[in-house]
This record gives structure tokens, C-alpha cells and sequence, in this order.
């Protein structure tokens, strides 16, 4: 009887491990690109805030959105864009589920964000503005992803350096197009990452 109450008590441990460690266990962010998933592979991305320099436009931003559709999580991307235009078939063809995407597109959208992320109404937010934000919005955002658990993406639309640091971000990454290369660049200034990796439009584009 000792015994099978032993063997009982061990079961019950070890299911409640597996249960405990389902729960903590992050999935896994695994994009179409095999390269990019051995980079970011290195970087942890669910609950913290990581700020991309995307010089190159929209077309810079591919890259981080393919991480972001990774994430699996409803997102919302805001946006402070004129003219912003939403192009349904391109977020599909990045791999997108369109009923968990969401865009809002306001000229000044920081007081919308403080709204969004104080009622943790999304898991996941993307902040693709180039409203300047000074140390107490990233103070905020800070918070706001340690306090609700939240993911935050901050697409700022220049190179990152370290001579213009932000304390608050867990991974500091900039993400560029080089048309005469055809290709995309990544490089970590902040984070524990190998620090640079060149990837071709072919391989991102087609996987």
C-alpha cells in the first residue's frame, strides 16, 4: 500500500510539473524563413519590448512582421501613417490570420495606446509611429508589458544606435533593404543575438 501510494504521489507530482510547465512553456516562434527562425531563435520576444529601427519603409518592416505573425497572438498594429492603406492579401500572403489582425491609424495615437494597453485589451501590440516618445512613454510601455504580460513591437522609422539608447527595451534590432543587394539586413544593438545576418529578398519573400 506504501508503495502504490508512493507511485500515486509521484504520478500526481509529475503531472502537475507537465501541467505547470505547459502553462510557462512559450511557444516557440518559428517563421517560413530558416535562417531568420536561427537568429531570432536567440532572442526572447513574448512579454517584453523589443524596439526595430526600420529605415527602409515598409518594406524594412517585413521582417519584423514575420516574427510577429510567428507570435500566433491577436495583435493590434497601430499606426500614425497619412494615407495609410491596409492591403488585406498582403498580410494574408505574410501569413496572417486576418480575424486576429487589427489596425487602428490615428494622427497622434499615443493617448489610444496608453488606452489600449491600460485595459489589456490585446496581447500583442505593434507601435509603428513616428511621434517622438520621450522617457516617460517608454517608462509606460515598460510597464505596461511587465504589469499585463503584454508583447510590445516599436517600429521607429530610423537606424538604432547605441549613442541614443533606450533603457526600457529588452532587444534593441534594426531591420533594413538594400535594393542594390537585394537584400535584407538584420542586426542586433541591444540583445543577446549573433550580432548580423544578411538574408535575400528570395529567401524571406519565398521562404
Amino acid at each position: 500500500m506504501e508503495a502504490a501510494a508512493l507511485m500515486d504521489s509521484s504520478v500526481y507530482r509529475a503531472d502537475a510539473l507537465m501541467a505547470q510547465q505547459s502553462v510557462t512553456t512559450p511557444r516557440p516562434v518559428v517563421t517560413p524563413v530558416p535562417r531568420l527562425n536561427r537568429f531570432v531563435r536567440q532572442l526572447q520576444f513574448r512579454h517584453q519590448l523589443t524596439e526595430w529601427g526600420t529605415p527602409s519603409g515598409s518594406i524594412a518592416q517585413v521582417l519584423p512582421a514575420l516574427v510577429a505573425q510567428a507570435m500566433g497572438e491577436e495583435c493590434l498594429w497601430v499606426s500614425d501613417k497619412e494615407q495609410n492603406k491596409i492591403y488585406p492579401n498582403s498580410w494574408s500572403g505574410l501569413g496572417f490570420n486576418l480575424n486576429s489582425l487589427y489596425f487602428l491609424n490615428e494622427s497622434k495615437p499615443l493617448q489610444s495606446i496608453r488606452t489600449v494597453l491600460c485595459e489589456n485589451t490585446f496581447p500583442f501590440v505593434i507601435i509603428d509611429i513616428r511621434q517622438r516618445l520621450n522617457s516617460a512613454d517608454l517608462h509606460f510601455l515598460h510597464t505596461a508589458v511587465k504589469q499585463k504580460k503584454i508583447t510590445i513591437f516599436l517600429l521607429r522609422p530610423f537606424y538604432l544606435s547605441n549613442k541614443n539608447g533606450n533603457p526600457f527595451s529588452k532587444q534593441r534590432i534594426n531591420s533594413s533593404y538594400s535594393i542594390s543587394r537585394k537584400s535584407f539586413q538584420l542586426s542586433v544593438v541591444k540583445g543577446r543575438a549573433a550580432q548580423k545576418i544578411n538574408l535575400s529578398f528570395q529567401e524571406v519573400l519565398c521562404g
